[in-house]
Formats: structure tokens, sequence, C-alpha cells
């Protein structure tokens, strides 16, 4: 286990007490009830955690022992068919909601580091990775191969959203950009989502985003900072470069998308050459990261609904995905 990072959770950060954590390589805190939000100096009530662990079966077994009410019914069919639906269906999350401890509600994702990895290296999913790419507030400090991926993940993300920026931009646009990332495709958004979670996100976080991205800003050599304005080479070379530079499972369904459209069978070079030339070439791009997206959130989702049964829930998306059948849904 990582060393307890102090943070500004204040004494929040003891709630994952409840939790065996002698398999967790890494545990943060995200979302409202651990970063306070734009014009907004208060902590949300629900506190989000994500929780990756090094064995996910030995994780459930001793979590299960010590809080079975955390689950739901699934509880009954013991903790290796539990660790089997987090590790083969969705986006690799199996998720506990609304627990009640000390006056707090809590909700913890738990993840295989393995996956973790996958996500954070390749956009498999592009789930965690997306939540990863934004401000979070570590509670067990990270072990060596998650800091590198995650280092991987966020460069990653400065790389997608320069592609899809114009030559000119300002430090907000950025940071809207970079955000958005994980919200292409994701159906929520057009089912009750704040439709300025965006702008909440990145204005309520800009001093922390300031940290992590703008050194990454800095040393990109394409990139120039003048004042408040930020400007880019955007020549075929360096466009060229960056969409080269992309995930593994971007490049992947960027190549299957264009030769669908073209029915031919080019490699990714090719492809990413005849991108970086056109005018409109960022938009496949944008294209292949909302299709990873969409099927990851819509997949999850219905995950979390299914594992959630134990009691009433409000999730936005559930009365959507009831009517599908749920090992379609949850197939990758």
């Amino acid at each position: 286990m990582g060393e307890f990072h102090e943070d500004s959770l204040g004494n929040r950060k003891h709630l994952l007490d409840i939790l065996p954590l002698d398999t967790v390589e890494y545990a943060c805190a995200y979302g409202s009830g651990a970063v306070p939000q734009e014009n907004d100096g208060t902590l949300g009530e629900m506190v989000d955690f994500i929780i990756a662990t090094r064995d996910s079966k030995q994780f459930h077994k001793q979590n299960l022992r010590m809080n079975p009410t955390h689950y739901s019914l699934l509880r009954f069919l013991g903790y290796q068919k539990i660790a089997q639906v987090q590790r083969n269906y969705a986006a690799r999350v199996y998720c506990n909601t609304r627990v009640s401890y000390q006056g707090y509600l809590i909700k913890y994702s738990v993840i295989d580091t393995d996956d973790l990895l996958l996500d954070l290296i390749e956009w498999r999913w592009m789930y965690l990775a997306g939540r990863l790419q934004k401000h979070v507030v570590d509670v067990i400090s990270p072990s060596p191969r998650i800091t590198l991926a995650m280092e991987k993940n966020r460069s990653s993300a400065l790389q997608a959203a320069l592609l899809l920026l114009p030559d000119k931009f300002s430090l907000s646009q950025f940071y809207n950009e970079l955000i958005s990332l994980s919200y292409r495709g994701d159906f929520r958004m057009s089912f009750g989502e704040d439709k300025n979670k965006i702008g909440r996100i990145a204005d309520g976080s800009r001093a922390q985003l300031n940290q992590i991205y703008v050194p990454l800003l800095k040393a990109d050599e394409d990139v120039f900072i003048q004042g408040r304005t930020i400007e880019q080479d955007r020549c075929d070379a360096v466009l060229f470069k960056r969409i080269t530079g992309l995930p593994f499972n971007v490049l992947w369904n960027l190549q299957r998308r264009i030769n669908s459209i073209n029915g031919k069978q080019n490699d990714i070079e090719e492809i990413a050459a005849s991108l970086a030339r056109r005018l409109d070439g960022p938009k496949p791009v944008a294209a292949a990261i909302e299709d990873i997206v969409w099927r990851s959130a819509l997949q999850q989702t219905a995950k979390n609904a299914f594992s959630a049964a134990k009691a009433n829930n409000n999730y936005t998306a559930i009365p959507i995905v009831s009517s599908l059948k749920i090992q379609h849904v949850l197939m990758y």
C-alpha cells in the first residue's frame, strides 16, 4: 500500500479506512466531494474514490468479509464472481455507491492495476483515464508504474487537445477542450448532466490544472505562449507527429473508421499523413475518441446499474439502459 497523502480533503481522506487497503496501489478522490467547484468553496456531500488494486480477487474477498452491505445482490455469488464482473465487462470498473460512513456518502470504483494501466496508456476505455486527466486528490500515493502511466495519459490528453484547437487559443479554451475529451460521445451529457459541467470543472480547478499542464505546454517545442494567447505550429509535420503520438486505441479506431469509409486497408502512417494535409483532419480524430467514450460510458453505466441494484438509484441513465439486454451492453 502507498502512503496516505495530505490534501484538501481534510478529515475526508480517512473515509477509506473502512476498506481493506493492503493490495491498493493507488487511491484518489475526485468530483465535487473532493474538489470545490467554481464560485463555491464548499465540498459536495458525495465523495467519489478510485481504488486501484494489484489483486482484485483478494480485495473483494476481504471487502466482502468487512463490508458485505456495500455490495448488491451479487455478494451472494461470492468474491470471485464479483472480480469476474469487474474485470471482464465494460470499463473494468466495479462501483459500490451510496455507502454511508462517518456521516458521509461515498462511492468507490475498484479497478485492477493492470486494467488501469491499459486505460491510461492506450485509452482502452477512456473511462478512468478521462477522469485522471483532470485534477484529482491523491489519498494513497500512486506506485511508480501508475505514476508513469498517469504522466503518459496527461501527455496524450495534451496532444489530443492541441490537435482539436486552432493555431491561436487561450488557456481557458485549452482546458475546456482538454476536459471535454472524456465527455465526447458520453450520452449522459444529453440526459440530465449539467450542461456547464466542463466549464465548471475547468474554472473550479484552474490552479491545479495549471500545475499539471502549463509545464507540459511550455515543454512542447511547437507551442508558444505569448501572454494570454497561446500559439501552436500546425504545419503538416507537426500534425502528423501529434496524430501518430495518440494512444493505441484512438489510432486503432481512427484506422478502422477511415478504412471503412474509403474501402481501403491503409496503415496508420498513411492515414495520419493524409489527415495532416486536410483542413478537416482533426474531425476524424475527434470521432475516434467519441466512439471510445460513447461505448465505455454506455457499457459502464449499464454495469453500474447492475451492480447497484441493492438500493434506489437516481442515476440518470438507468431507465435508458434497463431496456437493453445486459450481456449485450456489457460486451466489449
